[in-house]
């Protein structure tokens, strides 16, 4: 064993623990990994690896609790806890795997495009037409209009424009001032009553199905229902951890970002709204799903579920969709990442392999500034 290695304990069962262990041992350390924190004897640092938040809080407090000098590397998926852990905890290393691969995701994009970023203008454009019934309706009162004007123009001997100036004032009920039917006949003051009754019911109903047009026509854009306008943004499938913290560091480069999720529940979907990212709501595995977020005016489209067989399919159809479009893939498998990197025409990424290399760097860091710190003179 290497006279430098460092005893290391992993506590996780999932592939982050598995990849950790292994870029430990290629360093030329002794990792083992551990049930619990029940024994802690030899252990110069441990790492916490597993899959819940709430879990992985408890498990780094009580190891330091029982043993104070412990290195401890723990992983937290959400950044408020990650935050409160390292503001109350500074002794123990907070990581998130998202974290540490969002800036690498940008790296690989980058690359991906040659280099180059670009802004380009565009906008979410409302589409569809308003119902029949609004056509009508916008008909009814240019009927109205044009007849009440003219008989009003020869009625009450007025000119085109103040003929149709009082019948304006009528309908809308503005109310008479300057011209009024006061000493007109009887039969001209039918006529204005029935103006102004049907007048004021076609302006309310009309109102009524713009309010109403208007109002689906902002929810369907909310849903992600219109297809939108935009040209040379960047397209991310999912809505979890990973995708909010690329989605930002995009925003950040001035660059406009469309995410796609299946879920409309998902708890990240508000933030993502508030950060001025348009939301579709829809399977990304479906082409029209791709059509509706424009992915074939895209400058990237990003598979970033947490599913490496969705993310592969994606990222297929995703350069069917736009050959032209850098096309990243996130996988978690190590091995299936290396596999499709070999074709050019995809770029693949483990935040496994990424994250594992920066938890085994930071535990190291940990440990061997320990071992520097008690082997200096007093």
């Amino acid at each position: 064993m290497n006279r430098a290695s460092l005893e290391i304990g992993i506590l996780g069962a999932g592939p982050l623990a598995t990849a950790v262990i292994q870029a430990l041992a290629d360093r030329g350390h002794a990792p083992r990994r551990v049930q619990g924190i029940e024994n802690l004897d030899g252990l110069e640092a441990l790492v916490i690896v597993s899959d819940v938040d709430a879990d992985n809080l408890e498990t780094a407090l009580l190891a330091k609790r029982m043993k104070p000098d412990l290195h401890i590397v723990v992983r937290v998926f959400d950044p408020i806890l990650e935050d409160y852990l390292e503001r109350n905890a500074p002794d123990i290393r907070v990581m998130s795997m998202s974290a540490v691969a969002a800036p690498l995701v940008l790296e690989a994009l980058a690359g991906a495009l040659e280099g180059s970023f670009h802004t380009s203008a565009g906008t979410v454009s409302l589409s569809g037409r308003p119902d029949r019934t609004f056509a009508a309706m916008l008909v009814l009162i240019a009927l109205l209009v044009t007849l009440g004007t003219v008989y009003f123009k020869f009625a009450m001997n007025l000119g085109v424009a103040d003929a149709l100036y009082f019948v304006v004032a009528t309908i809308t009920t503005t109310g008479y001032g300057d011209i009024t039917p006061k000493d007109a006949s009887g039969s001209v003051k039918v006529v204005c009553v029935a103006l102004m009754v049907s007048g004021t019911c076609s302006f309310a109903i009309l109102f009524a199905l713009a309010a109403d047009w208007m109002f689906a026509r902002r929810l369907e854009r909310m849903m992600g229902r219109i297809p939108t306008k935009w040209r040379g943004h960047f397209v991310i499938a999912g809505a979890g951890n990973m995708a909010v913290r690329v989605a930002a560091l995009l925003r950040e480069k001035e660059m406009r970002v469309i995410i796609i999720e299946r879920d409309e529940h998902t708890r990240t979907l508000h933030a993502l709204r508030l950060a001025g990212h348009h939301v579709v709501i829809g399977d990304a595995t479906r082409d029209e799903t791709l059509a509706l977020a424009g992915g074939h005016k895209s400058r990237g489209i990003l598979a970033l579920t947490d599913s490496d067989a969705s993310n592969l399919q994606i990222a297929l159809i995703a350069r069917t969709h736009n050959p032209k479009a850098a096309v990243l893939a996130r996988i978690d498998s190590p091995l299936l990442c290396e596999h499709i990197a070999q074709d050019d025409t995809l770029t693949a990424f483990s935040p496994i392999a990424v994250a594992a290399k920066a938890f085994a760097s930071a535990v190291e860091a940990l440990a061997n500034d320990a071992r520097a710190s008690s082997a200096a003179p007093v």
